[in-house]
């Protein structure tokens, strides 16, 4: 499967929940956005750095779970429940970049990429 065909899945699944109907480049430039905050985040080197790539991770994360897409009652049970996690994690990671504990933020920032494989995997996407 292709980058592009991944990301683009990825960002199908990230659409899903219940909002506003979603275009294919409403949800393709939350998905870039997300991606590019992720990687800074990663690889920055304090948390003071690091937080304005987490404040770009949250508002695309936020975008794209308003989105909406046609699916079953089960998908989009599943892509609600990935996205409670997902806020969770960002609760989490807010307190980590306000206590200065780089190495907690990037654990979680790792925990919000497996849950974004959890849930892509869940959903077939």
């Amino acid at each position: 499967m292709t980058s592009f065909k991944k990301r683009l899945l990825s960002a199908l699944f990230l659409a899903t929940l219940v909002g506003a109907p979603a275009y294919a480049g409403e949800i393709k430039q939350n998905m870039k956005q997300m991606s590019q905050a992720f990687r800074g985040a990663m690889s920055s080197s304090s948390t003071a750095e690091m937080a304005p790539y987490v404040a770009a991770l949250k508002a695309s994360g936020t975008a794209a779970s308003r989105l909406s897409l046609s699916g079953t009652a089960e998908e989009q049970a599943t892509y609600r429940q990935g996205m409670q996690q997902l806020q969770n994690a960002f609760s989490e990671l807010d307190r980590a970049i306000a206590s200065g504990n780089l190495d907690n933020a990037k654990a979680i920032l790792q925990q919000i990429k497996n849950t974004q494989k959890t849930y892509h995997s869940k959903l077939g996407v």
